[in-house]
């Protein structure tokens, strides 16, 4: 299947789930507004009625949702070459044209290369030291039960937001940091590398390293249609293998009953 067929098929099947998504939480909306219209308390009998009505709907967008993932997987088609506006892309492109040059002005070149290498690695170690960081600081908090009494939940909640929302919005402003930066430095790397084309121009094309090699057959692993796959069909079944013990284990109704009583005690609806 060509480029432009896959992808007329995408934005057709996109908007046909789109429609049914709108459908599915439309008829929601519908079953709460009768329920409300109707005078009846928001007991979870009277909220299982209702929604009730909406599984086969639900069924119906789940089987359509797991039909995209298929089509996504079986329709992918190479892209029609363009040049990347992202200058990290375009530097991991041209690498790969870079001969075996050779002179002191060359070996410069890749000294500043190698360096830019170095820094570029040091901050996104410094990043993810730094996430790994904030999970475990968050982890200790949120694992602490001494920490939720249940005695007074809206003073539990806005202590666990003040223990660990910073950690969190610090971590976010750590990889946005890191991105920018990279993007900024890639632009400093993408002049030594057009340098070191030039001054390798006429040379043999260099073999690349046995880890670019290795990196290359793993990315070419991960991008292949039956590699993403099979590991969209895992995270669709491992989400599947956890709704259903959750309600095997009651965990649905236990959401309902709380869902009602937050209805009926806070909000103030029937």
């Amino acid at each position: 299947m060509k480029y432009s067929d896959a992808r007329k098929l995408h934005i057709g099947y996109g908007i046909f789930l789109g429609v049914l998504t709108a459908l599915v939480g439309l008829l929601t909306l519908l079953g709460v507004t009768d329920l409300y219209a109707s005078g009846e308390t928001f007991t979870a009998q009277a909220v299982g009625e209702r929604m009730r009505a909406l599984i086969v709907p639900a069924c119906v967008w789940f089987v359509a949702a797991l039909g995209g993932v298929i089509l996504a997987s079986f329709t992918q088609e190479e892209r029609p070459l363009r040049t990347p506006s992202d200058a990290y892309t375009l530097v991991s492109r041209l690498r790969r044209r870079i001969p075996a040059g050779e002179g002191e002005e060359f070996e410069k070149e890749q000294r500043n290369l190698r360096r830019a290498d170095f820094v570029r690695l040091a901050v996104r170690c410094i990043c993810a030291l730094f996430c790994a960081l904030a999970a475990v600081m968050c982890a200790v908090y949120l694992f602490d039960a001494s920490h939720f009494p249940a005695e007074d939940l809206n003073a539990e909640v806005i202590a666990m937001l003040r223990n660990v929302f910073p950690w969190v919005g610090a971590a976010l402003a750590v990889c946005v940091g890191a991105s920018v930066f990279e993007s900024l430095y890639a632009r400093r790397t993408l002049a030594s590398v057009k340098r070191l084309i030039v001054l390798g121009r006429g040379h043999a094309q260099k073999e690349p390293c046995a880890f670019m090699r290795r990196k290359e057959r793993v990315e070419a692993f991960l991008g292949a249609k039956w590699t993403v796959f099979t590991i969209r069909i895992a995270l669709i079944a491992l989400g599947v293998l956890f709704i259903g013990l959750g309600v095997a284990n009651g965990g649905a109704a236990d959401v309902l009953h709380k869902a009602v009583n937050i209805c009926l005690e806070c909000i103030g609806v029937g």
